[in-house]
């Protein structure tokens, strides 16, 4: 009897630190994909002094790793990056994460990154319009 008390309460301990340890990891590896696409957003910026050249056609030819969506296509995983070039200078990324999270970044080119997090959020409002129209954007996530 004193073995299962040992061990439900060391599962009591262990379990919520596993729970955190997965939303960190789905986090990261949005994170990691929106920061991947803003290097693909850069390179056809670089290349073209404007970011409304950035299409889901010429970002997948950038960068094919990434599941590439229009404005209005929401990102339903942390692969699926829905983007919106603003204006010549402003391009818009945003990501789902399975945590329920919404990530998102604002790049002003050429020097002024920004960031959004919708939370909790659902993938129909993770696309990078609905965040560009509602969220405000602040130094860090």
């Amino acid at each position: 009897m004193v073995v299962v008390l040992i061990i439900g309460v060391l599962v009591a301990i262990a379990l919520p630190t596993f729970l955190g340890a997965r939303q960190r990891a789905a986090d990261t590896a949005a994170k990691s994909s929106i920061r991947s696409a803003l290097t693909a957003g850069r390179v056809i910026y670089t290349t073209e002094q404007d970011y409304t050249a950035a299409t889901v056609a010429t970002l997948e030819a950038t960068e094919s790793s990434i599941d590439w969506r229009d404005d209005v296509t929401e990102s339903d995983g942390p692969t699926a990056v829905s983007t919106l070039a603003v204006d010549q200078g402003t391009l818009v990324l945003a990501v789902f994460s399975s945590s329920g999270t919404c990530f998102a970044l604002r790049d002003e080119a050429p020097d002024r990154t920004t960031y959004a997090t919708l939370t909790p959020a659902t993938a129909p409002d993770c696309t990078a319009g609905n965040i560009e129209a509602t969220l405000p954007f602040g130094p860090s996530w």
